[in-house]
């Protein structure tokens, strides 16, 4: 009679199997988290914009770090402990934001709202207002902020291209549906301390509009600007009108 011998370290092959599908999966959850991430933040800007449109300035955003932006901490590297986030959390906690204005740069697509602060948590939803300048329509450096981040709706990536839109129009549009219309007369690239004079409002006497974004790494054009850059759009005021939503 012939005894069939079990193969030595089957249940090692098993585990290296085992293994590898659980690398794949973790592999394939790597690459999606931050497309999905885009998303959800996305609606809630997309959210947003429709409230203010209905006459509402303030919207419920999730507090969650599951949604944090890659690079928000100053970070350019994705960091592990921020990627698997549980993003069952998004239904737990919830902060109201006060927007006063929405952004519209029409040449480049962009339209999202500007909230009364430049906080982490109002930069994943939208554009902040930089708490030291003034007001929207106000006399002296009105600076709203936004990420770049690229793939999402609620970013500025392509604000750099604004080098070449020079004479383009700008609007803010405040909470009383008065349209503010700014022309595009500058772009410039600051780094470090250069940065100062945009968190300020008495860097200019008369009204004047600066939109911020970094601007480091390689641009569209191919260009390369170090880390702690920011890209700034400077905008003069032409005139405001009256606007009425449908």
């Amino acid at each position: 009679m012939i005894h069939k011998t079990k193969k030595p370290f089957k249940w090692l092959r098993r585990g290296v199997i085992a293994l590898c599908v659980l690398v794949a999966i973790a592999g394939v959850l790597f690459i999606l988290i931050e497309p999905i991430k885009d998303l959800i933040r996305g609606r809630y800007s997309d959210k947003a914009v429709e409230l203010f449109k209905e006459g509402e300035v303030t919207v419920a955003v999730p507090k969650t770090d599951a949604l944090s932006v890659d690079g928000e901490d100053g970070q350019e590297v994705i960091q592990a402990d921020k990627i698997f986030k549980d993003l069952s959390a998004l239904n737990e906690d919830y902060e109201s934001l006060t927007i006063v204005g929405l952004l519209e740069i029409p040449c480049i697509e962009v339209e999202e709202v500007v909230f009364d602060c430049a906080s982490t948590l109002a930069l994943r939803y939208g554009c902040g207002k930089f708490e030291g300048t003034v007001g929207i329509g106000e006399s002296g450096l009105c600076s709203v902020w936004g990420h770049r981040n690229q793939g999402g709706d609620d970013n500025l990536d392509r604000l750099e291209e604004l080098q070449d839109s020079i004479g383009d129009i700008v609007y803010v549009t405040t909470p009383d549906y008065v349209r503010h219309e700014y022309e595009i007369v500058e772009c410039i690239y600051a780094k470090d301390a250069e940065i100062m004079p945009f968190m300020y409002g008495d860097t200019y006497d008369d009204e004047t509009l600066a939109i911020v974004t970094c601007g480091y790494g390689t641009n569209y054009k191919g260009d390369w600007h170090a880390y702690n850059t920011e890209f700034i759009v400077i905008c003069k005021p032409t005139g405001t009108t009256e606007v009425f939503y449908e």
